[in-house]
């Protein structure tokens, strides 16, 4: 029931954002553009981001690896295939298609809590570089950890637009 409460209340916010763009005199970016940033969580647990928008369609690489104290603490790289709905200097949403592979842990130095592959679909809301992606996971193979079928997880960052 909570999962429904607020994939609900994302979807009114997002009818509020369109509403919101429809009656602003925002001037719309340009037709391709980069953009570039830092979200925390998944795949690698803190990513570097960078992608380009080409007219309503965008590809964005995220990941990262992460040894401290050669621990492994984790690693990861996400691939977003995207499609915006709504594009002007101020916000920004799309939906995508991804695929990634993430280790996380460790439980021991030894051995990993957690290592996937998954693709699955994401939600974008960048508002002013400003950063939340919501995901629903499919793991296509599980190395180890217990997944379920599907899996709802996030990034959360920064991530600026390059406007020419």
């Amino acid at each position: 029931m909570k999962k429904l409460l607020f994939f609900t209340s994302l979807f009114i916010s997002v009818i509020d954002i369109n509403a919101e763009s429809a009656n602003e005199s925002v001037s719309l970016p340009p037709e391709s553009y980069f953009e570039a940033g830092v979200t925390v969580w998944i795949p690698a647990g803190i990513n570097i981001d960078v992608g380009y928008w080409y007219s309503h369609v965008g590809i964005r690489l995220s990941g990262g690896y992460w040894d401290w104290l050669n621990s492994k603490f984790g690693y990861g790289y996400q691939c977003n295939i995207n499609y915006k709905l709504l594009d002007n200097k101020t916000w920004l949403h799309n939906l995508g298609l991804i695929i990634g592979r993430s280790e996380s842990g460790p439980v021991s130095l030894e051995e990993p809590c957690c290592d996937w592959t998954y693709v699955g679909l994401a939600y974008d809301l960048n508002y002013k570089g400003f950063f939340l992606e919501v995901q629903l996971q499919k793991p296509i193979e599980i190395r180890r950890g217990s997944f379920r079928e599907i899996v709802p997880l996030f990034q959360l960052g920064y991530i600026r637009r390059f406007f020419p």
